[in-house]
């Protein structure tokens, strides 16, 4: 190991040293609500997170996957650096084949007139989506369609659970987002911002294709199993996606990505409206 700097710690080998069991505290949603931050695993979601100026508050890696160029990123971000033994970065890692790296990053916090603040704002809004693995593909499927930010209803899965983190691919790190606590209010809120608001349904709504799509947009989808609440469906004209085959409904992340991506289309995938 190289010499330890003012940012880089001795080997830690304990997995009960306060300073990982305050990071493991992180894996339940009370700890990270307590300690407004989160998670992440691997290589590629640690430099996403430089790369996005995420506040990144230690990080614990085995030397074996700790090359020159990300130490020295991760210096020069005055990220504290803890090497371990490998029972302590399994006791921190969510997944069974962990890739020797793990942070904790403070979660952002955006208002929702931040989250509005572009000209012609495109939305993805979960109400009640409650696989952490679908909502993060949403995100990473809204980032990748040009969308301006996400709103989340209550009953959505934490966004900042490591299996939404992982399947978001960093775009959570990318894309503003909030918190809302009321549907109605929010519909009612956006009505009179003059966004327009699409919800997603199985069946008995327009063919995404023969609607008009491009101006301020918000596109909701809801729960899995019984959809968006009723104050969203009372509010929005409903979006139904045309199947063949007697397929009667789709994944909501399948089916998130294709209105996303249909809206980003009418537009003729232009860049996202505002600064990220």
């Amino acid at each position: 190991m190289g010499t330890a700097t003012p940012t880089e710690g001795p080997l830690l080998t304990s997995p009960h040293n306060p300073v990982v069991r305050a990071a493991r505290a992180l894996q339940t949603p009370h700890g990270r609500r307590k300690a407004r931050a989160c998670l992440i695993e691997g290589r590629r979601l640690v430099e996403e997170a430089l790369r996005q100026g995420a506040s990144i508050e230690r990080c614990f890696y085995v030397e074996a996957v700790m090359d020159g160029g990300l130490r020295e990123a991760l210096r020069r971000a005055g990220v504290p650096l803890h090497p371990v033994t490998e029972p302590v970065l399994r006791s921190l890692a969510e997944t069974a084949t962990p890739q020797g790296l793990v942070a904790v990053v403070r979660r952002r916090f955006w208002s929702l007139d931040e989250v509005l603040e572009v000209p012609e704002p495109f939305l993805l809004i979960l109400d009640g989506v409650q696989e952490p693995g679908n909502v993060g593909t949403l995100l990473r499927a809204a980032w990748a369609a040009g969308a301006d930010g996400a709103i989340f209803l209550p009953g959505t899965a934490d966004p900042y659970q490591g299996k939404a983190i992982r399947a978001s691919a960093g775009a959570l790190f990318r894309l503003r987002h909030t918190w809302h606590g009321d549907p109605g209010d929010l519909a009612e809120d956006l009505a009179r911002r003059g966004v327009q608001l699409w919800v997603g349904e199985a069946a008995g709504g327009e063919p995404p294709h023969r609607v008009d799509l491009r101006g301020p947009t918000a596109l909701v989808l809801g729960s899995e199993a019984r959809g968006a609440s009723a104050a969203i469906r009372a509010r929005a004209q409903a979006l139904t996606i045309p199947m063949v085959g007697g397929v009667d409904s789709l994944n909501v992340a399948m089916a998130g990505a294709m209105l996303l991506y249909e809206r980003c289309r009418q537009r003729g995938f232009l860049p996202p409206s505002g600064p990220r």
